[in-house]
C-alpha cells in the first residue's frame, strides 16, 4: 500500500480535481481483493451504481453488502497526510446513512489519520456501528508494499491457508461449546495458529448460524505480537 498511498498523497497535495471520485474506486477495489476483506463482502457499489439509491449524492461514496446480507454505507476521503478530517467533513453522509433503514452499518476510509475528536465521537457513538479505517490501518492491508494503483486489483492473490488437524479440533469444539453458551475461551499455545483459528471460527458462524462474533487474540506473554489487522477496523465502546 506504500507506492498506493504515496500516489494518492501527489494527487491530494496539489488538490487535484476530481481526487475523491478517483479515490471511492480504489476503495471499491480494496475491499473487493485485499486479503482482510475479499471474504467478507458479496457486492460492493460505487454510489452512483448502487441499486436502492433513490436519491441525491448527500455524503454515501459506496455501499458494500456483506455475506449475511447487511449493508454498509462508506465514506471514502482522500486527504494529503497532515490533512484533517472534521465533523462538517462527515455530518452529511453521517445523517443519509442513519436515514436509510437498509444501512445497518457505517464506514470511513481515508489516506490521514488526522480524525477530529469530534468526528471519532460522533461516528462511534452512533446507533449503527461504524468502522474507521485510517491511514495507519490502510499501511497494514496484504497489498505488496510495491503495487501501483494501475496494478491494484491484479495482485496475485494472497495464499489462502486451511486448517491442520489440531487447528480443526479447536474450531470444531469451538463452534460445540458455543451452541450451549454466550462466550467462551480458546487457550493455546504460541505459534499452533490461534489468530487463523479465531477468523475460522468467525466465519463458520456467520456463514452457517448468521451470528455476529466479535473475536480478539490475546497473548499477555508476548508483547511483540500485535493483533490481525482485520480486527483493527473497529473503534470505541462497542468493540469491548
Amino acid at each position: 500500500m506504500k507506492t498506493i498511498l504515496a500516489e494518492l498523497d501527489r494527487m491530494a497535495t496539489k488538490g487535484q480535481l476530481g481526487k475523491g471520485k478517483f479515490f471511492e474506486p480504489v476503495v471499491k477495489t480494496l475491499l473487493e481483493t485485499a486479503p482482510e476483506f475479499q471474504s467478507q463482502y458479496k457486492n460492493v457499489w460505487l454510489w452512483d451504481d448502487y441499486p436502492d439509491r433513490g436519491g441525491a449524492d448527500l455524503g454515501i461514496d459506496l455501499v458494500a453488502e456483506d455475506k449475511q446480507g447487511e449493508r454498509i454505507a462508506i465514506r471514502a476521503k482522500c486527504y494529503a497526510p497532515d490533512g484533517k478530517l472534521t465533523w462538517h467533513d462527515l455530518s452529511t453522509f453521517y445523517g443519509d446513512a442513519m436515514g436509510r433503514a437498509e444501512i445497518k452499518q457505517l464506514m470511513l476510509v481515508t489516506t490521514t489519520d488526522n480524525v477530529s475528536r469530534n468526528a471519532r465521537k460522533q461516528l462511534t457513538g452512533a446507533q449503527k456501528p461504524c468502522a474507521i479505517g485510517t491511514r495507519s490501518d490502510l499501511l497494514k492491508l496484504g497489498i505488496p508494499p510495491r503495487t501501483r494503483l494501475k496494478d491494484l486489483g491484479r495482485a496475485p492473490p494472497a495464499k489462502r491457508f486451511k486448517p491442520r488437524r489440531h487447528q480443526k479440533t479447536a474450531i470444531r469444539k469451538t463452534l460445540a461449546h458455543l451452541q450451549g453458551h454466550k462466550r467462551g475461551q480458546v487457550l493455546m499455545a504460541c505459534g499452533v495458529g490461534k489468530t487463523l483459528v479465531g477468523l475460522w471460527i468467525k466465519e463458520e458462524m456467520n456463514v452457517n448460524h448468521s451470528v455476529r462474533a466479535v473475536l480478539l487474540t490475546r497473548v499477555p506473554a508476548c508483547r511483540d505480537h500485535e493483533p490481525p489487522s482485520q480486527y483493527l477496523w473497529c473503534d470505541g465502546p462497542r468493540a469491548a
